[in-house]
């Protein structure tokens, strides 16, 4: 089952706790989409984070570098 998250800093820890079976001793065992990277990022850091800055693709390359170079 695929699971939809927006995520605010305040939310984080209650977000993960609703996520159930999904998030099981720190580990995601289902898929879970999220509206942006930032809220998937905020997810996993537990705190307020920019996904532009955070992620980064397999060659090393920001995630806003990656996006601004495809316009």
């Amino acid at each position: 089952m695929m699971r939809f998250c927006t995520c605010t800093e305040t939310a984080v820890n209650t977000l993960r706790a609703a996520q159930g079976d999904a998030v099981t001793d720190s580990t995601v065992r289902e898929d879970i989409t999220f509206t942006s990277s930032s809220a998937a990022a905020r997810f996993v850091a537990g705190n307020s984070r920019n996904g532009k800055i955070t992620w980064k693709t397999k060659n090393g390359t920001l995630l806003r570098d990656a996006f601004h170079r495809d316009k």
